[in-house]
């Protein structure tokens, strides 16, 4: 218990994921509070501080990795167990489309990517630094460019 009690401020202070992170899962957790104005300042807070925007229709599973802030998610977007979200990127709905993409399970997502529409991104896919995803990508794939294209398939450790 001790362990826990000096842990978790030390992340508080030093890392803009885990704050990020415990920011979202507890403002999703107040959003059945009789206090509806406690998720938007908790939501104000974590864009302040880390520089990670999480709408309010979007679900990470377990274990999504956020090294850094500056991440805007919004609009109707699920992000599979495990997966990585690097700076700058931008992942939600296009002007065709009011859903968001879909991320599969381990899905890492490059610096600088945007991820727009209603796609699906394959377990195991890799999303190139700068790429911006329109369509699917197959699970195992690598896909970059503007827009993404899918330069390799099927690497061996996707399932």
């Amino acid at each position: 218990m001790l362990a826990i009690a000096v842990t978790v401020p030390r992340l508080l202070w030093q890392s803009d994921d885990f704050s990020a992170l415990l920011l979202y899962r507890l403002r999703t957790s107040l959003f059945i509070s009789p206090l509806p104005i406690v998720p938007r300042l908790l939501h104000f807070l974590c864009s302040r501080l880390s520089g990670v925007r999480i709408g309010d229709n979007v679900l990470l599973e377990e274990g999504v990795y956020i090294p850094h802030g500056e991440i805007t998610i919004d609009g109707v977007v699920r992000i599979g167990r495990n997966s990585s979200l690097f700076p700058w990127i931008t992942i939600g709905p296009s002007e065709r489309s009011a859903v968001g993409p879909t991320l599969a399970e381990g899905v890492f997502v490059g610096t600088g990517a945007m991820i727009l529409g209603d796609v699906r991104i394959g377990r195991g896919a890799l999303i190139g630094a700068n790429a911006l995803v329109l369509s699917d990508v197959p699970a195992g794939a690598t896909a970059v460019g503007v827009p993404a294209r899918v330069i390799e398939r099927g690497r061996s450790d996707a399932k």
